[in-house]
Order: C-alpha cells, then structure tokens, then sequence
C-alpha cells in the first residue's frame, strides 16, 4: 500500500506543475488577445510557441530518456551519467543559442516575421533555457524529489505569468511601455 500512495502522490505532484502551467497558459490567452491590437499579430506567438515544441523534442535528441536508462542501470555511475547527459545538452544547446542570437534576424525573415525579429531572439532564449533545465528536472524526478520538482516548476510558471501581467498589463498603464507581441 506504501508503494500505492507514493505513486499517487508523486503522479500529483508532477501532474499538478504540468497542468498549472498550461492551465495559467490557457487563461492569459484572453489577456493577450484583448490587449495585443492588431490581433493577427498573435500568429507570431502561436507559431513561435508550435516552433517551441519542436525544438524542445530535437535539441533533447532523446537525452532524458537515455538519462533515465542508463540512471537506472546499477552497471553504470549515476553521476557520470548525470554529468555526460548535462554536458552533451549544455554544448549543443550553446552552439544553438550562440548561432541563434547571431543570426536571429535572418531566421525571422526565413519565418517571415522579419518586423517580430527581437521576438524570435528571445524565443531562442526561450528555447535554450527549457533545453538546460531538462536534466536537472530529470534528476529530480529519478531521485523521487518530487515535491521539489513541482515547486520549482510552480515557481517558474508563476515568474512567467507575473512578468506576463508586468509587461502587459501593468506597466503599459503608467506608459512604462508599449504593448507589443515581445511582452508576451
């Protein structure tokens, strides 16, 4: 029955970071629609954000499933594998970020939002700082810590919705700045 409960309270917690996360996701879409004029610029969100699923899957290149196997494996170091995996992510993902930042006005233009360039910047950001995150959130799922992983999960989704309202709602209001589809 110990194993049962475990389970079940380990599945709640990485459920509860997981749906949060698309839940808050879901809810400020409103939010962007109302306040981002003309509204055929959220395309650039949307397509940037499908663009961002797919670059999650190829620059993890299957690492966090070979972290698991290997991890599991008593014939193999944990740490070692642990530091290969990190390591192996950390160096392409920085060749990415590097070539990305350099080039990302020519990436806009291939994906035709050439006047959102700073947006597509930041999404290569973005993107590398997800890609960085995946081993240690690996290790901390592989080491049963699951009420740490849910609150640094939680913790980065509620930094994300309050830069959010920040630069969306707040201050645009005291003319701070203007509203524009980067403050998503």
């Amino acid at each position: 029955m110990g194993i049962l409960k475990s389970l079940t309270g380990q599945t709640a917690y990485y459920g509860i970071s997981s749906v949060a996360g698309r839940l808050l996701n879901y809810l400020l879409t409103p939010l962007w629609s109302m306040l981002i004029v003309p509204p055929e610029r959220m395309g650039v969100v949307h397509y940037l954000y499908a663009l961002a699923a797919l670059m999650n899957v190829l620059l993890t290149y299957g690492m966090e499933t070979a972290f698991f196997r290997f991890s599991s494996d008593p014939a193999y170091d944990r740490r070692k594998v642990s530091n290969t995996a990190f390591t192996s992510l950390f160096l392409s993902t920085t060749v990415l970020l590097v070539c990305g930042l350099a080039f990302y006005r020519q990436l806009a233009g291939a994906i035709g939002y050439q006047e959102q360039a700073t947006c597509v910047g930041l999404f290569v950001v973005i993107v590398a700082l997800d890609t960085y995150a995946v081993i240690p959130f690996a290790k901390l799922r592989l080491e049963n810590r699951a009420l740490r992983y849910a609150v640094v999960r939680l913790a980065g989704i509620v930094l994300t919705v309050c830069t959010n309202l920040l630069l969306i709602y707040f201050l645009p209001r005291f003319g701070v700045l203007e509203i524009d589809v980067r403050s998503i």
